[in-house]
């Protein structure tokens, strides 16, 4: 038996596992050093989205809101919009699993008859090119805007595939895009993102018809509440 060469395994093994080991608590530590500062940036995104959609306010959204749970089991916060201490606006953050490249994340803000406001989507895995187009919101540069360096005031960037729901109420068997035998826009190519699109939709909608006066009266009470 050759015993150097033992040695020398028996010691690249107790070198790997000191490195593993090491490699571990290294990427705990960063783990955990930057858990916070993302929550905080996605919290960030969250209210800048919420702040784009909804109308004029004068409170802090995160302390008028309500959890309700979806009837297929999913969370949605809504979060209520107050000027000089009367309602003026609803969102809620909602999902959907049913994405080309998974999950679809977006807040969507109601007025209070419950029809479609505005919505926006915060966080997607579609394809580029293809269902981005259905999800993303991005000011479209022509020779007229290139040069002049203005915003628009207080609007979003069109979006065909999400302003289809904006001003509306959900149909009673829920919105379908037009390839399904429904109404809202789709895209060639990018059937399955619109699909989730108005997955989305239905679920926040259909969530806040079943739970319209909790909803309401605990947005109401500061501090916020759950169901």
């Amino acid at each position: 038996m050759n015993f150097n060469k033992v040695s020398n395994i028996v010691a690249l093994g107790l070198f790997l596992a000191l490195f593993c080991g090491v490699s571990g608590v290294v990427m705990a530590f960063f783990a955990i050093k930057t858990e916070k500062p993302i929550e905080q940036k996605k919290l960030q995104n969250t209210q800048g989205s919420l702040a784009s959609i909804l109308p004029e306010f004068d409170n802090k959204l995160t302390d008028n809101t309500f959890t309700v749970k979806s009837d297929d089991g999913y969370n949605l916060k809504f979060y209520g919009a107050f000027r000089n201490g009367k309602l003026v606006g609803l969102a809620v953050e909602t999902l959907s699993k049913r994405g080309y490249g998974g999950e679809i994340d977006a807040v969507i803000s109601l007025n209070l008859d419950g029809s479609v406001r505005s919505m926006t989507v915060t966080k997607h895995n579609e394809t580029p090119g293809l269902g981005s187009v259905v999800c993303e919101r991005k000011e479209s540069k022509t020779i007229f805007n290139l040069f002049d360096g203005k915003k628009k005031d207080g609007g979003l960037p069109p979006n065909r595939y999400l302003d289809y729901y904006s001003g509306k109420k959900q149909p009673k068997d829920g919105w379908a895009v037009a390839k399904d035998g429904g109404e809202a826009e789709y895209m060639t190519g990018a059937t399955i993102s619109s699909r989730a699109i108005a997955d989305l939709a239905n679920r926040a909608i259909r969530t806040f018809r079943a739970n319209q006066k909790p909803i309401i009266d605990g947005v109401s009470k500061k501090g916020g509440a759950d169901k």
